[in-house]
């Protein structure tokens, strides 16, 4: 009766393998062209749980009352102080042209506030900071630092900083964040203001996704080369720490292209993905090549020696990574939608790197 190994050795014949070689090919080929749509999630209430009343109750306040994150806070600095004509020309043609951007709904700023007037013959409207005149500046500011409806909201109390407020349409998309802060930066250095501080959801999101793909490729690049140190003193040949990092890297490729494909962002914690992937799987290919190793240096012939690493090798790593899948795949139970994502899609690309 054939053995195990006896069985695989027949599997493996030059046309299998170049069989096998193309569609390995054509599978990356197509996960790296998905890689050209991969979009990272940002949304924080995607981890608020499914069927929460305290999320419902805030989703219904939020209908009522609007949202209250979507707006862009510009901090103008002056050291001698703001109530300067030259500074509040700028900054009103800076507010103007932040109105006209597109997705803008109300810009504020200090030199466009007015105030009612009421008189026996009708009703106008006056300006509170009259900023195109000095004499006018002097005493309007004057009037200002009385009025804590104004001063409190867009002045710091030593004068030397002022605030204009940009407020966006509600829910807007990444790719919209990032033409509309495009937009501002635009807008800023063609008013000679590229200084002026930003602070914001658009801004806050901007900095955190690239934050994170910097800090998720600094992390990946360090395992890969901390893991090539330990291969190269375990193997002692390139082919030894080139071939497992190869076949983790494409079985990172596949996952993250297979999300892409079906739609999935990165979000905050798929972003761990390749890290655990990397670190998971090195141990199914390092179990594989040093038994793969020792039956060259036993003398047995190169086909045998992958049928007799398959057959020793493969049941075990197999079982630990259908345990390590069970694992991550339990937290799909979870009652939060990207923890409930994040335990699948580990769970397939353990899988997926045993395959390869």
């Amino acid at each position: 009766m054939d053995s195990t190994a006896d069985r695989i050795e027949r599997l493996l014949t030059r046309r299998n393998a170049w069989v096998l070689l193309v569609l390995i090919a054509m599978v990356s080929l197509g996960a790296g062209i998905a890689l050209r749509h991969v979009r990272v999630d940002y949304d924080f209430e995607k981890f608020f749980p499914n069927d929460d009343p305290e999320l419902d109750r805030y989703l219904a306040f939020r209908e009522r009352f609007g949202h209250d994150n979507d707006f862009l806070l510009f901090g103008i600095e002056r050291e001698e102080g703001v109530f300067d004509r030259e500074l509040l020309t700028s900054v009103d043609s800076l507010a103007a042209r932040l109105a006209r951007i597109p997705r803008v709904t109300k810009v504020l700023s200090p030199t466009r506030l007015t105030e009612p007037i009421i008189t026996p013959v009708g009703a106008f409207e006056t300006p509170y900071l009259r900023y195109w005149d000095d004499e006018l500046i002097a005493i309007d500011s004057a009037r200002i630092w009385h009025d804590p409806r104004i001063k409190d909201h867009f002045f710091s109390d030593d004068g030397r900083a002022m605030l204009v407020i940009l407020n966006a349409e509600p829910n807007l998309s990444k790719a919209k964040c990032d033409t509309l802060l495009k937009h501002v930066r635009a807008t800023l250095q063609e008013t000679d203001m590229a200084d002026t501080r930003i602070v914001g959801r658009i801004v806050g999101q901007d900095h955190y996704i690239n934050t994170m793909v910097r800090e998720m490729l600094f992390f990946l690049s360090a395992s890969i080369a901390l893991l090539a140190v330990f291969l190269w003193f375990a193997f002692r040949t390139p082919y030894g720490v080139l071939v497992p990092i190869g076949v983790v890297g494409l079985a990172i490729l596949w996952q993250i292209g297979f999300m892409t494909a079906l739609g999935k962002p990165i979000s905050i914690l798929t972003m761990l993905l390749p890290t655990i992937l990397f670190v998971v799987g090195m141990s199914d290919v390092v179990h594989y090549l040093e038994c793969y190793l020792d039956e060259l240096r036993a003398g047995v012939p190169n086909t045998r020696a992958i049928a007799n690493t398959y057959a020793e090798v493969g049941l075990p790593t197999l079982l630990t990574a259908i345990t390590s899948a069970i694992g991550f795949a339990t937290l799909g139970t979870a009652n939060i939608p990207p923890l409930q994502e994040f335990g699948l899609y580990t769970a397939l690309g353990v899988i997926l790197t045993f395959l390869l």
